[in-house]
C-alpha cells in the first residue's frame, strides 16, 4: 500500500466512527468515489473493513473505521 498521512481534520474524529466512502475518498484527495474502487484494488487506499446495512433492501455499504486507518498510518510510520 501506498504511504498516506492523515489530514488534520481527522484528527477531531473519534477512533470508533465509521467513515464512507465518501469522506475517505476526501481523506485520499478524490473529488469523488468514482476512483475509490479501483484505488483500493490497486492498494492505493486501504481496504475498507466494514460494512453498513440500513435496510435489508439495501446493499451493504463499505465503511472504514477511523481507528484502523489511524493504526494502518501508524504502522506506516514505525517501517520508515
Amino acid at each position: 500500500m501506498k504511504k498516506f498521512k492523515l489530514p488534520d481534520w481527522t484528527k477531531s474524529i473519534a477512533s470508533d466512527s465509521s467513515l464512507s466512502s465518501k469522506d475517505v475518498a476526501k481523506i485520499f484527495g478524490y473529488k469523488g468515489i468514482n476512483g475509490l474502487t479501483k484505488s483500493i484494488a490497486l492498494g492505493y487506499v486501504p481496504p475498507p473493513d466494514s460494512k453498513c446495512k440500513r435496510a435489508p433492501h439495501v446493499i451493504a455499504k463499505s465503511m472504514w473505521s477511523m481507528g484502523y486507518l489511524r493504526r494502518i498510518e501508524s504502522e506506516q510510520e514505525d517501517k520508515s
